[in-house]
């Protein structure tokens, strides 16, 4: 859950660092904030469909087997 929390965290600062700082434009790739674009005006883009894909099967994959090994509670 942590961990979740922190790639949330940064990805959201991302956003805000890179043209603040003057870093390079790619890095905002990096973000699932940038991947998701603007879902109200238009669909995602190739791109980040590809990140959210990438970022979204070891997340799923990761969280079944976290699950799989806690304890089960009644």
């Amino acid at each position: 859950m942590r961990v979740l929390a922190v790639v949330v965290g940064a990805s959201y600062l991302v956003g805000y660092f890179v043209p603040m700082f003057d870093w390079p434009a790619w890095l905002n790739r990096l973000s699932v904030f940038w991947a998701f674009g603007q879902p109200y005006l238009e669909w995602p883009a190739l791109s980040g469909l590809a990140t959210m894909l990438v970022l979204a099967v070891p997340g799923a994959l990761l969280a079944a087997a976290i699950a799989e090994r806690s304890p089960k509670m009644a």
